[in-house]
């Protein structure tokens, strides 16, 4: 679990150095590309910090109880969801910046199905 939590933590600085970087640095490609870029890479930071957190928090206070299935559950779906729609934004335009930036939003998808797997097979 703490090699996921690292893996996270460091996903997290990546993805949202990128999104600095492309602030500042715009990549060659039409305005409402670079546009959806940064809103997809926008999302994917949101995303990554969410996941980074609720490894923290599952690590730190584990679920209890059998009504915490459901939460977990749905906040595991609506990640998932949100890191899709990222992942799509990141891609409507395909240079090398954008296929970069779809493949750490990969990696982070990766983390959100390892987060659903285990939040819908919690031991109580």
């Amino acid at each position: 679990m703490q090699v996921l939590i690292v893996f996270a933590f460091l996903l997290t600085g990546i993805v949202l150095g990128m999104t600095l970087y492309l602030k500042s640095h715009p990549p060659e490609a039409s305005v409402a590309g670079v546009l959806w870029l940064q809103q997809g890479l926008r999302l994917g930071t949101i995303t990554s910090a969410t996941v980074f957190l609720l490894y923290v928090e599952m690590f730190y206070f584990p679920p209890v109880s059998p009504t915490l299935f459901w939460p977990l559950t749905i906040i595991s779906f609506i990640g998932n969801i949100s890191n899709l729609a990222s992942l799509a934004l990141c891609l409507r335009e395909r240079n090398a910046e954008s296929l970069f930036a779809a493949f750490l939003i990969l990696l982070s998808q990766f983390l959100w199905i390892l987060y659903a797997i285990r939040a819908v097979t919690i031991d109580f």
